[in-house]
C-alpha cells in the first residue's frame, strides 16, 4: 500500500494544483473587475428623465431617437446659466466608464445629455440642433451652447464642429485606423477645440497603440485645434484612474466656459 502511494507522479499533481490555484486567482480577479463598475447612476440628488421616440416630434422624432437620459442636479445651486449642455455617448466598449463620467459630471452641476444607445445624435447637427431647442423650451436648459464627450471606439467626424454654438469635443481613447489621416488634416481647419484622452496602457502588459497613431498623426499636420492628454498609468478601462480622469474632464469643460 505504502509502495503504491510513492508510485504516484507527485509532480503531475503538483502541477494540477498549481494550475486550478492560479485559474481561480485568476477568476477572483477578473470578478472584482466586473463587479466594482456601477451600471447605474446612484445619487439620489439627481434629477433623471428618460425620453422615448415618442416624447419627440418633427426631425427629432424621424431620426429615431431612443434611449436619451437628461441628468441634472437638484441639490447644487450652481450657476448653470452660462455652462454648455454636455453630450456624452455611452458606446459599447466603454459603457461603464460612461456611467461614471455621466454621474460626476451631472453631481458637479453640468446638466448631461446622456445617450444611452448608439443614436450617433452627436455626429448630427440638425437633430442636436432640435434636441437643444427642445430643451431649452421645456426650460431644462438655458442656452444653446454645447461641449461632446464621446467615449468611442472608432475616429468620429461628427458635422457639429462648424457650429458656432459647439464649444468642444473631446475623444476618449478614439482608435486611429490608416484612413483616418485625411479626415484628421480636414478637422484641423475648424475653430472647435478637439480634446484627446489617453491612457499610456492598453492593458497591463501592452502599450496603447492608439495613442501611437495619434502621435504620429499629429506630428506631421501639428494641428493648432487639438490638445492631447496622457493618463501614464491608466489601462483602457481607466480603473482606479475614473477620478482622475473625471477630473480632467470637469477642468477642461470649466475652461472653455470660462471663454465662452
Amino acid at each position: 500500500m505504502a509502495s503504491s502511494i510513492f508510485r504516484l507522479d507527485w509532480i503531475f499533481i503538483d502541477s494540477v494544483i498549481i494550475l486550478l490555484l492560479l485559474l481561480v486567482l485568476v477568476g477572483v480577479k477578473l470578478f472584482k473587475e466586473r463587479s466594482r463598475w456601477r451600471s447605474s447612476l446612484s445619487n439620489e440628488s439627481l434629477e433623471i428623465i428618460h425620453y422615448k421616440k415618442s416624447d419627440f416630434k418633427g426631425e427629432i422624432h424621424t431620426k429615431a431617437i431612443n434611449g436619451l437620459i437628461f441628468i441634472r442636479n437638484t441639490i447644487i445651486k450652481k450657476e448653470v446659466y452660462n455652462s454648455p449642455l454636455i453630450i456624452l455617448s455611452k458606446t459599447k466598449g466603454n459603457r461603464k466608464i460612461s456611467y461614471i463620467i455621466a454621474e460626476g459630471l451631472a453631481s458637479y452641476g453640468y446638466n448631461v445629455v446622456f445617450q444611452q444607445k448608439n443614436t450617433h445624435i452627436s455626429s448630427n447637427k440638425d437633430i442636436l440642433s432640435s434636441l437643444i431647442t427642445f430643451f431649452n423650451q421645456n426650460n431644462l436648459i438655458y442656452n444653446s451652447t454645447y461641449f461632446i464627450i464621446k467615449s468611442s471606439k472608432n475616429f468620429p467626424y461628427p458635422s457639429i464642429l462648424s457650429d458656432i454654438n459647439n464649444l468642444g469635443l473631446l475623444l476618449i481613447n478614439p482608435k486611429f485606423k490608416s484612413d483616418d489621416i485625411e479626415m484628421f488634416s480636414e478637422i484641423s481647419d475648424f475653430k472647435s477645440q478637439i480634446y484627446y484622452v489617453f491612457s499610456r496602457k492598453l492593458n497591463i502588459l501592452m502599450k496603447n497603440q492608439n495613442l501611437k497613431r495619434f502621435m504620429e498623426f499629429k506630428m506631421e499636420y501639428k494641428p493648432n485645434n487639438k490638445k492631447l492628454v496622457t493618463i501614464n498609468k491608466a489601462k483602457t478601462s481607466f480603473k482606479y484612474y475614473e477620478t482622475i480622469l473625471l477630473g480632467i474632464i470637469i477642468d477642461i469643460i470649466n475652461k472653455i466656459s470660462l471663454k465662452s
